[in-house]
């Protein structure tokens, strides 16, 4: 046989080896393809036991890495709502302690992948499960999240379960988040979760933001929060502002949010009605004021109709 005949021989060997491996690797990707998308039905209809199964399948195929990251995060999701079916304390913690295991194998094995973000704020709400069956420990993980600086989202959620837990550092970091170099869409969450908390600081520091004016949206926005905040104080806050502001278009949201305090409410438009000036706000009130349904708001309507 000449040299020329072998080395052909080989090369047809050689092709016909790497068809066989093709046809191995494309079989493989088919089977994890179907197993992840069972288990992306399966999680729809929220039978996670047979959810967890196919998942663990396409993570423990070793032929192929596709779909893995994507795999690791749904199974730490199906892993914490499976708790949900599970009486026995003991079990309920053994299924989040491996919820917060695979989202580490995430965080350490695919460090590009598009699910590193949500993984990590699922982590924060695997931790507070956790720390509400009694394992304080895991704290740790909300704390060293809401250290995170490249990751914005990731911080203000951290800080938002540490505020819910009473954390006495949560507040300063949310107020340091508003005055420090993080985006407006950043600060905007931030101002709504620090609104939705009930500190006697809430309304003093939505109040300095509203008179800072930094930027138009985060005013936009403590007016907007301190206008469903019930109450005298919140009021009074809105009337200084009001008093305060420059701008018309401000001046205008600081109308809606007063007119959202109630009756009271009403009765300071009607006061800021008769002093104001400016036609345009002047209008604002009289609209605000036309939604109210109160008797002082109708007599109020009469009075100007008839003027």
């Amino acid at each position: 046989m000449t040299y020329k005949k072998k080395a052909l021989i080989i090369l047809i060997i050689c092709c016909l080896l790497a068809l066989n491996l093709n046809a191995d690797e494309t079989t493989n990707i088919k089977f994890v393809k179907q197993k992840y998308n069972t288990a992306k039905k399966k999680i729809y209809k929220k039978e996670w036991n047979i959810a967890i199964k196919s998942l663990e399948e396409v993570i423990a195929n070793n032929e192929t890495k596709i779909l893995k990251d994507n795999a690791l995060y749904w199974l730490a999701y199906s892993l914490k709502k499976s708790i949900n079916n599970i009486d026995d304390r003991e079990l309920q913690v053994e299924a989040l302690e491996l919820a917060i295991k695979k989202i580490n194998f995430l965080v350490k094995d695919y460090p590009s992948s598009n699910w590193i973000d949500d993984g990590k704020i699922l982590k924060i709400e695997i931790a507070e499960d956790l720390i509400k069956r009694g394992l304080i420990g895991y704290k740790k993980i909300i704390e060293q999240s809401s250290e995170e600086k490249s990751r914005e989202n990731i911080k203000l959620y951290a800080l938002d379960a540490l505020l819910n837990m009473n954390d006495k550092k949560a507040f300063p970091l949310l107020k340091k988040m508003i005055y420090s170099d993080y985006s407006i869409k950043l600060k905007k969450k931030a101002i709504f979760v620090i609104s939705q908390q009930n500190d006697k600081r809430v309304l003093p520091l939505l109040t300095q933001i509203s008179l800072s004016n930094n930027h138009y949206d985060l005013t936009k926005e403590a007016i907007f929060w301190i206008g469903q905040i019930n109450g005298k104080e919140g009021l009074k806050s809105l009337m200084s502002i009001y008093k305060k502001l420059k701008g018309v278009k401000l001046k205008e949201k600081t109308i809606f949010a007063i007119s959202q305090t109630g009756e009271q409410g009403i009765t300071e438009l009607i006061k800021i009605y008769k002093d104001e000036k400016n036609i345009k706000l002047k209008k604002k009130i009289l609209f605000w004021v036309g939604q109210s349904k109160s008797k002082k708001a109708s007599d109020f309507l009469k009075e100007i109709l008839f003027e």
